[in-house]
């Protein structure tokens, strides 16, 4: 049994969510005493291996499920048995669904005291208080919140950037033999999680934008990144003419791979995606197309965010039971390429970023066209 403080920590989600949560859990480890221990619960694969990319110190621990499909589904379970066991002082639940068996699991943990987001449910059982994000905050901002309620942090605001150990970079030579510092090298990432697919800029616009790059000038290069999954979508975004030692396509990096290539590039351009996040975590400029998402709450967190949106009436319109998108994403398919050239431009030549805006989300439901030329020109 631990003499400490036991703190439990949730970064169950993607790696977007586990970026905008390093601040939080730098935070809390700072303030740690020696006998205390910050145990971090993971889920996501690629979540795992972004936290493993940070130099923690001896106490702090990972927690993730191992085993086949069926193990995994009983995850939350076993991490249950665990917490039984240490018995933790607070368990941080930022990203916990509003569902009464998640009450009733927090209620088990034993913890002397939970801090989740308002809801139905969350809250009402056991040692509870809710944290609700307020209009202008960034949910990287709100995270911070998690931990002020608790008394485990104060105002500082720790950086994102995650340099990984070189134990975990032997391999990036072979990933990045391609490049040259003679060039400065765009990234474009096209992709995102299937069910979030209505956030992508269309890859017949990524492919007029990487057009645009190579004619602009023989010293950009143009990388395109996804992961395993998105080979196709990778090399579809690269089907131009030109130098082929300037059109690169990488897919099914690690984690630790991806943020070294990234932090060798002079721009990422990238939609509401978990590639957005990592460039923040490279410190790499980023050109941010927006359309479902409010780029003030789930942006990237970087003053190097160069946002792109056409501020339609209907957007942005992510919320809860609006999840996968109103099946018309205009907001994304109607921004001309040349516009983001305008931006990836612009980021190149060091220009100053204009603000983040932060955008309230919408009641919309289906999408609403600027203008009816716009309208008959997309029909």
């Amino acid at each position: 049994m631990y003499k400490g403080r036991n703190i439990g920590v949730f970064v169950h989600q993607g790696v977007g969510d586990a970026v905008m949560t390093v601040p939080l859990l730098r935070a809390i480890e700072a303030r740690l005493e020696p006998t205390d221990r910050l145990i971090l619960i993971v889920r996501s694969p690629y979540a795992i291996d972004l936290l493993k990319c940070i130099s923690w110190g001896k106490n702090v621990t990972i927690w993730h499920p191992t085993g086949g499909r069926l193990r995994r589904k009983w995850w939350l379970l076993k991490v249950l048995m665990q917490l039984r066991k240490v018995r933790p002082d607070v368990v941080l639940a930022p990203l916990f669904a509003d569902r009464f068996l998640n009450a009733v699991w927090l209620r088990l943990t034993g913890a002397e005291l939970s801090v989740v987001a308002p809801g139905k449910w969350r809250g009402r059982l056991g040692r509870c208080v809710t944290v609700a994000g307020a209009p202008g905050m960034h949910k990287t901002e709100e995270y911070l919140e998690y931990g002020r309620t608790a008394g485990l942090i104060d105002g500082a605001k720790p950086s994102v950037a995650i340099t990984p150990p070189e134990a975990l970079l032997k391999k990036t030579p072979s990933v990045t033999a391609w490049w040259r510092p003679d060039r400065r090298w765009v990234v474009l990432a096209p992709g995102s999680g299937v069910v979030e697919a209505h956030k992508r800029y269309p890859v017949e616009s990524f492919r007029a934008l990487a057009r645009l790059l190579l004619q602009a000038s023989p010293d950009i290069g143009v990388v395109a990144l996804g992961s395993s999954k998105e080979q196709e979508l990778i090399h579809s975004v690269l089907e131009v003419d030109g130098d082929a030692s300037r059109r690169i396509a990488l897919t099914g990096l690690s984690i630790a791979e991806s943020l070294a290539v990234l932090s060798r590039c002079h721009c990422l351009v990238a939609a509401c995606s978990g590639a957005s996040h990592l460039g923040t975590a490279a410190g790499i400029p980023i050109v941010g197309i927006y359309g479902p998402t409010n780029p003030g709450h789930t942006g990237a967190y970087s003053n190097q965010l160069r946002v792109v949106r056409l501020g339609l009436k209907c957007s942005p319109c992510y919320r809860m039971k609006q999840l996968t998108g109103c099946g018309n994403p205009i907001c994304m398919t109607l921004i001309p390429p040349e516009t983001v050239f305008e931006a990836v431009l612009a980021s190149l030549a060091g220009q100053p970023c204009p603000p983040v805006p932060w955008c309230e989300t919408t009641s919309a439901r289906e999408a609403i066209y600027p203008q009816p030329s716009i309208r008959a020109k997309s029909a």
